[in-house]
């Protein structure tokens, strides 16, 4: 999801803070499901807007451009699965983002 982010961040200005805060969050705790960040208000509302502004085509975009990177083996699913974590992680931020803080496991 990493690079998914950076990809999508070059043809997207409003990405580019997104980016910066995804690469600078410290991770708290490592779980089961992946490692959880800390995200402050101002952060989640920040990133709620710029994947607010992400189209899905702009994010298929973005995959076909990364796929040359990885396994055809491992990425049969990965487009699919980006997609949806996407969109989990869109509709997480806008749930979170008036309440203060929030720490998300495996978000990206």
């Amino acid at each position: 999801m990493h690079r998914v982010l950076e990809v999508l961040a070059e043809g997207n200005p409003e990405l580019v803070a997104l980016g910066t805060i995804v690469h600078g969050s410290q991770p708290v705790a490592e779980a089961g499901m992946g490692i959880q960040y800390f995200y402050s208000a101002e952060v989640l509302r920040i990133m709620a807007e710029a994947y607010s502004h992400v189209t899905s085509d702009a994010l298929v975009a973005a995959i076909d451009r990364i796929r040359p990177e990885f396994d055809p083996r491992s990425f049969e699913c990965m487009p699919a699965i980006i997609l949806e974590k996407f969109a989990v992680i869109r509709h997480e931020l806008s749930v979170v983002a008036d309440k203060g803080w929030a720490m998300i496991a495996g978000m990206f």
